[in-house]
Formats: structure tokens, sequence, C-alpha cells
């Protein structure tokens, strides 16, 4: 019923005009296909001169406690933090001081406890105070499985601690540093924790999670 348009104008126009639908569907199907979206930066990546640790948020766990970890690593508040407490065969403890010994204070404020997971071998969690909601930025690598830090009661010091993360990636790398030389600090109460005798420096970033190394745990 109508008359098919010879004109070449109309023509190069047409051909543009589905070109660029073309695109669009192309980008439309692509983004449907599984993997196709951008990779999400799941993975915490603390470096030090030893070697990196991989530590994957799980935010399925502990939602708050991993949007705070993203946003002391985006703002660069792990970088220049170190470990400094050493226990083998128990934890491996950092992200509060720096190499100088002094404690950083948080921008974001306590964390209220989001205790759902025992803490594993090579589970990370958050170190609080004796209110179950007050952590802020200092977390350990549970370097065996440690039930006693688990939630025993209702009670502030039974109220166990919140696991964010878990290391997919250097686990080896965190013992060894444990294993790094140490001393004795009294904490009171005849207590007294191990203290690496040089602070090991970090700085994080955000990244997609490899693949986890198992033979490593």
């Amino acid at each position: 019923f109508f008359r098919k348009s010879t004109s070449p104008e109309r023509r190069m126009m047409g051909g543009v005009f589905c070109t660029f639908c073309r695109g669009w569907a192309v980008l439309l199907i692509a983004l449907t296909l599984p993997g196709a979206c951008l990779a999400k930066k799941d993975c915490v990546v603390f470096s030090t001169k030893y070697g990196n640790i991989w530590v994957k948020l799980l935010e399925h766990a502990a939602p708050q406690h991993c949007r705070v970890v993203r946003r002391l690593v985006e703002n660069t508040f792990y970088d220049g933090a170190t470990l400094y407490r050493a226990e083998p065969g128990f934890v491996l403890k950092g992200g509060l001081h720096d190499v100088d010994g002094v404690e950083r204070t948080s921008p974001y404020g306590p964390i209220p406890l989001e205790y759902k997971l025992p803490n594993k071998k090579g589970f990370v969690t958050m170190a609080r105070r004796a209110d179950p909601d007050s952590a802020t930025s200092e977390f350990f690598i549970n370097l065996k499985d440690n039930p006693t830090l688990d939630r025993t009661g209702s009670e502030q010091y039974e109220a166990g601690f919140t696991v964010w993360g878990e290391v997919v990636r250097g686990f080896g790398m965190a013992q060894a540093i444990a294993d790094l030389p140490t001393h004795p600090v009294d904490i009171g109460g005849g207590n007294a924790i191990r203290i690496l005798n040089e602070f090991v420096q970090l700085h994080a970033k955000l990244e997609t999670c490899p693949a986890p190394d198992r033979e490593e745990l």
C-alpha cells in the first residue's frame, strides 16, 4: 500500500537507525547473559611486604560490617595501618594502630554486633571492646577454630564476635607473619598478649575474589 522510498538519503538514514537499534539489542542481550555484568569487587586484598592476604567479604552474614569495611578500604583508612598482635595457633590481629603504635579512629563509628558465624579457622572477625556493639576497624584472622570466641550466652562477655570475611588466598602468609618474633605485653589481671617486635604495615584495596586456595587451610 505504501510506495517504497528510493531516496538515497532515506536509505542511508534507515541504515544508520537499524545499526543503532542492533547495537542496543546486542548490549541488552549481553547484559542478560551470565557473567556479562562487571564482576563485583567482593574481596579485600591486604598487601604487606611479605605478600598478600585475600579476604572475601561475607555480606550475607554481616552486611553492616562489610559495608563499613568497604568504606574504610575505599577511603584508604587501612593504608598505613598494621598487623601488630601475633598469637600463633590463635589469632593475627591488626587494623587499629599505625607503625608508631598510634591508634586510628574510624570515621564511621561503632558497628552493631552481627553474630551469625562461628570463629572458624580462616575466618576474619571484627574485634571489639566489652560492649558487643563497639567494633570499629580492628580485626583478627582466626589461625585455628576458636570456639571460645563464639556466642555462649546473653551477657556482654558471652555475646561473641562478628565474622565478616574469609581468607581465600594468603592464609599461609598470615600464619608466617604470626610466627615472626614477638614480645609479651601485660594487659593486667595476670594476662599478657604477644606483640610483634616490628609491626607489619598494611595497604588495602577491593578486588574480585579469585578461586579459594583450600590447600592453605
